[in-house]
This record gives structure tokens, C-alpha cells and sequence, in this order.
């Protein structure tokens, strides 16, 4: 039985009438290259493509563009319940759909970055088979170096190291957003206010940290017990 033929950019070019490197800069959505291609011709070639079941060579891509279109999504080992977390459940549910919005896959994987010594850089980094890295849980500054040796772009989520000149980061300040709750609740008169988190999350003991370091620089709750646990 004869092997089906896999479409081509040739065959693509052919049924939209245009030019195979017209093709291959519409599916590769490069707009900056200095070569005018109007919306219509654009929505042609996609349209072609479809018709025609057009799938992209990953392997001859990667090789054309030294780009690999996947981007790694690295959780720390220190969140306990791991993806079955809401919060970092919904990190890896909003990475997913602006990645597959931009052409990209997402690889997911779990590591230790708590300590350099346990740090096992991941294949994918290794072997330079993803174009970034998001990097999100406790990930230590160490870990953080030892990646960007790869020279591979990185984002941290939740730990910042953009102000150390490392990684660009995206953070929550968590403690001064429950200081304003803390506040708010002392200006209605409470006077006894319990924080209910997590046990041994490595995560809640800093932002503890933290927000007993405000509220104890704050005269206006000097006169509030607050507990992180009922």
C-alpha cells in the first residue's frame, strides 16, 4: 500500500497562487521581515493550508528556525499537591491557552530547586529543546543561575529576581494585600483576627513572615492579636 504523502508549503503555495516563501512566513507568522504581504493574501494561504491538511514539519522547523515552539513549564517539588493545586493549576491553564494562542506547545515537569546540589536540570533544558522556561513555586536564586547558564529565557512566577538582574519576574504581594485585610478589619473594630493557611507550605511561612513584619511596624494594630492558625 502506497505511504499518503504528507502536504508540502509547495503544495500550499500552489492552491493560494502565491510563493513558497510568501508560505512559509504566513505559517510562520513573520510579519517584520521587510516582505509586504497584505491580510488578504494571508487569510488565502491559511485558508490553503487547511485545505490542503497542511501540518508543519517540527523537526525540519526546528532546524530552519533554531526554534523548538515549546516552552517548558517548571513546578517546584515544594508545592505539595503539585498541578492538583489551584493556584499553580491555574498558572499552567493560563500558560497553556497563551501559548497555544502563539503557536507554541507546553512541556510540564516537576523538580527540586530548593538546594543547588539537588538541582537535575531538566532534558529538555539540557538539550536545548524548548525555546523558554516559566518557572513557578519556591525556586531558589542558585536554581535560577544555573539555568540561565543555558542561555535559555526564563520568567520566574512568584519569586522576585527581576531586581537581582536575573529573570524578569511575575509576583503577588501577598502579605501587603492581607495587611489590608488585617486593616480593615481593625478600623471595623476586630480585635482578635486569625489567618487560616496551610500547614508546612513553605509558601504561607514567608508571607507569614512578612506580613508580622508590617503589622508590627503599624501602631494602628499594636493592639491586635493576630494568629496564623485557629
Amino acid at each position: 500500500m502506497a505511504r499518503k504523502q504528507h502536504a508540502t508549503m509547495a503544495d500550499v503555495a500552489k492552491k493560494a497562487g502565491v510563493g513558497v516563501t510568501t508560505v512559509s512566513y504566513v505559517l510562520r507568522n513573520i510579519k517584520n521581515s521587510g516582505w509586504s504581504i497584505s491580510e488578504q493574501t494571508r487569510q488565502r494561504v491559511q485558508e490553503a493550508a487547511r485545505e490542503v491538511n497542511y501540518q508543519p514539519n517540527a523537526a525540519a522547523r526546528a532546524l530552519a528556525t533554531n526554534k523548538t515552539g515549546y516552552i517548558g513549564f517548571l513546578l517546584s517539588d515544594e508545592v505539595g499537591d503539585g498541578l492538583a493545586n489551584h493556584y499553580f493549576a491555574q498558572q499552567l491553564a493560563g500558560a497553556e491557552q497563551v501559548a497555544r494562542e502563539r503557536g507554541f506547545g507546553l512541556s510540564v515537569n516537576r523538580y527540586n530547586f530548593t538546594h543547588i546540589d539537588k538541582v537535575v536540570l531538566p532534558d529538555q533544558v539540557g538539550k536545548r529543546s524548548v525555546d523558554g522556561l516559566i518557572l513557578t513555586g519556591h525556586v531558589c536564586k542558585a536554581a535560577v543561575i544555573r539555568l540561565t547558564e543555558f542561555g535559555i529565557p526564563c520568567v520566574s512566577i512568584g519569586d522576585a529576581f527581576e531586581h537581582e538582574g536575573l529573570v524578569p519576574s511575575v509576583i503577588h504581594d501577598f502579605a501587603k494585600g492581607l495587611h489590608q485585610a488585617v486593616t480593615h478589619l481593625a478600623k471595623l473594630g476586630h480585635r482578635r483576627i486569625s489567618w487560616c493557611r496551610l500547614k508546612n507550605d513553605s509558601g504561607s511561612d514567608r508571607i507569614w513572615a512578612q506580613l508580622t513584619k508590617l503589622i508590627k511596624q503599624d501602631t494602628l494594630l499594636n493592639h491586635c492579636q493576630l494568629k496564623d492558625r485557629l
